[in-house]
C-alpha cells in the first residue's frame, strides 16, 4: 500500500525508524525536494536499506518529501516506483489503490492514473502548476481517486497534498520524530516500533496458487496480494477475499476484479489478461485528445452526450473541471 513521509529538517528521522519503516514497505522508495528553486528527485527499486538511508541523510535539510512502497499491482522496478513524471516539470506520489483500468500487468495502479489522465489534462492547461493549486481541481480530483487515496504532487513551487484529513501526524515520542505527517497508519504504525512485525496471512483456499478457475472462467494469475489492513475482508460464494477498490467494485488478491451486484453476489468484470474492465479501453488519450477537441468547439452543447460514452470515472473528472474550465486555464 505504501507509505508517504513529510519530513523536516528539524525532526531528522532515525536511522532505526527509518529501517523499521521500510521492513515493511522494501518495494522501492523515492524522496523529492526543493532544492535552489529546482525541485529535484531521487528513486530506486532496490530493497537494500542503506541506500534509502545515506540518500536522506544527503538532503534531509531540504525538507524532502519520502515515498517507499508495498506493491499492490505491476512490476518491482524503476518505472513503477514514486515519484511519477506527470510531464511539465511536476512530480507525483500516491498512496493507496485508485479505481482505474489498468490494462498493462506490468504497470501499477498509479502508472496508469498518470500516463492515462492527468499527462493528457495537464497537456491541455495553459499552467499546469497553477491549476494543481486551485479550489477546485483539488476538489474534483480527490473525488476522482476517492477519500481512501493519498496524493502528493510537486514542482518548483512547492508540494500541494490531497486528501489532507486522511493523513497522520505521528504521536510516539520513543520514534524521535512526532508531529511528522505520514500518509497512514497501516502501512507503518508508530504504535509497532520496537515490536516484531508480521502482514495477516491470507485464509483463503486459492492463496498461494498462479492459476485458477474462478467464476467467469480461467485466467492466469500474478503472486497474491497481501491483506495489509489487520481487518478480514467479505468473501464471495467461492471463499475468495473481496478487497474494496472503487464503489461497488472489489479486486482479489490475484488482481481479478468483480461487482458486487443487488443481490450481494460477486460477478467477475475484469482479469490481468482481459482487454476489458471497469473502466472500458477507450479513457485513454485518443478518447481525451477527442473530449478536448469537442470542448473547445462547443463545451457545453455536446459534454452532456460525449460523457454518456465515456467510463464512468473519467466523465466525472473531466465533466468537473469543465464547469470550473476558464479559472483553471484548460485550453
Amino acid at each position: 500500500m505504501c507509505l508517504i513521509m513529510r519530513t523536516t529538517n528539524d525532526k531528522i528521522i532515525p536511522k532505526n525508524v527509518l529501517q523499521h519503516i521500510y521492513e515493511k514497505n522494501n518495494d522501492g522508495w523515492g524522496m523529492m525536494w526543493i532544492e535552489n528553486n529546482t525541485l529535484k528527485v531521487k528513486k530506486s527499486s532496490s530493497n537494500l536499506f542503506d541506500p534509502l538511508y545515506e540518500q536522506y541523510l544527503k538532503v534531509y535539510k531540504h525538507d524532502p518529501i519520502l515515498h517507499v512502497r508495498y506493491r499492490t499491482h505491476g512490476n518491482v522496478d524503476h518505472d513503477n516506483t514514486h515519484p511519477f513524471y506527470c510531464g511539465h516539470g511536476i512530480f507525483l506520489m500516491h498512496n493507496g489503490v485508485v479505481g482505474v483500468e489498468t490494462p498493462d500487468n506490468e504497470k501499477s495502479d498509479t502508472w496508469h492514473l498518470v500516463e492515462h489522465f492527468l499527462k493528457p489534462i495537464f497537456s491541455k492547461s495553459k499552467n499546469p502548476h497553477a491549476l494543481i493549486r486551485t479550489p477546485q481541481f483539488i476538489k474534483e480530483f480527490e473525488e476522482f481517486v476517492g477519500s481512501q487515496n493519498r496524493i502528493v504532487m510537486g514542482d518548483r513551487g512547492g508540494f500541494v497534498f490531497f486528501n489532507k484529513p486522511a493523513w497522520h501526524t505521528v504521536w510516539n515520542e520513543e520514534t524521535k520524530i512526532k508531529g511528522m505527517v505520514v500518509s497512514n497508519t497501516y502501512a507503518w504504525s508508530e504504535s509497532s516500533f520496537k515490536k516484531p512485525f508480521s502482514y495477516p496471512s491470507s485464509t483463503s483456499h486459492f492463496a498461494g496458487t498462479s492459476t485458477t478457475s474462478q467464476a467467469g472462467g480461467t485466467c492466469s494469475l500474478p503472486a497474491p496480494r497481501r491483506n495489509t489492513t489487520g481487518k478480514p475482508y467479505e468473501r464471495n460464494e467461492h471463499g475468495i477475499e473481496m478487497i474494496p477498490v472503487y464503489q461497488d467494485v472489489y479486486e482479489d488478491i490475484w488482481g481479478c476484479r468483480y461487482r458486487k451486484e443487488s443481490d450481494g453476489k460477486y460477478h467477475i468484470i475484469f482479469t490481468p489478461k482481459s482487454n476489458s474492465g471497469i473502466l472500458a479501453s477507450e479513457a485513454s488519450k485518443e478518447w481525451l485528445d477527442s473530449w478536448y477537441k469537442m470542448f473547445r468547439k462547443s463545451p457545453y452543447e455536446t459534454i452532456e452526450a460525449f460523457t454518456m460514452k465515456l467510463p464512468k470515472q473519467s466523465a466525472r473528472l473531466l465533466h468537473g473541471l469543465l464547469q470550473h474550465s476558464k479559472m483553471e486555464g484548460i485550453e
